[in-house]
């Protein structure tokens, strides 16, 4: 009897300073989860696919699949984007011109979509949920997503409301691997979408975008 006993008393010891050593860390949701609840933030499925075109002021013109040109201005003066889905070019402040990479190429395919929400899976080989981190004071998930061709990206996505707050990426351009990073936060409800109105670019070079009306191309 007193064997079991003591059997009994070690087994309860082991199962409280399991349940001690696993209630320090938070449960993570699973990757599906966070995006699902990201898609359902911005206004849903259907909305997200409804949408073809879109412009947005500072100039940034937009058509699916990822077709965009963009003109915008920095401290350092005003930059110009253009992508057709296939090619890209760029025209810095000083007037230079230049022909994208390979993976600014691929980079903007993915991120310029504006469908993007809606086709994680396919535009990206795996997702997984990482980690949880505080962004700007409030509470994230971050997912960590490996495209078909380049390094992995981290997308932070607001704890509570479900929204994306934070995204890090690597691309490889004339100047070699440049980390980039993005906030984006004053989120707002157009066409059903609910689309970040404040943008702030704090790598490479930090400053913020401040969009003042957004609408479809062809109302």
């Amino acid at each position: 009897m007193k064997r079991v006993c003591i059997t009994i008393l070690l087994c309860s010891l082991l199962g409280i300073a399991s349940c001690s050593k696993n209630s320090g860390s938070p449960s993570l949701p699973t990757a599906d989860l966070v995006l699902d609840t990201y898609v359902k933030a911005l206004g849903g499925q259907d909305a997200i696919a409804r949408v073809n075109s879109r412009l947005s002021k500072v100039e940034n013109y937009a058509k699916t699949p990822s077709k965009y040109m963009s003109v915008t201005m920095t401290p350092e003066g005003t930059l110009r984007e253009g992508f057709d889905g296939a090619a890209g070019w760029g025209i810095d402040p000083t007037g230079r011109m230049r022909d994208w990479t390979a993976d600014e190429i691929a980079l903007s395919a993915r991120t310029r979509n504006l469908h993007r929400d809606i086709e994680f899976k396919s535009l990206y080989t795996n997702i997984a949920v990482v980690g949880q981190e505080n962004v700007e004071g409030r509470p994230a998930y971050v997912l960590e997503l490996t495209p078909k061709a380049g390094k992995a990206e981290k997308m932070f996505f607001d704890a509570q409301t479900g929204l994306l707050i934070e995204h890090e990426y690597e691309v490889v351009g004339p100047q070699g691997a440049r980390p980039f990073m993005y906030l984006y936060d004053n989120y707002k409800e157009v066409d059903g979408v609910k689309l970040p109105f404040t943008i702030k670019r704090v790598k490479p070079s930090g400053y913020t975008v401040k969009i003042d009306e957004v609408r479809p191309l062809n109302p």
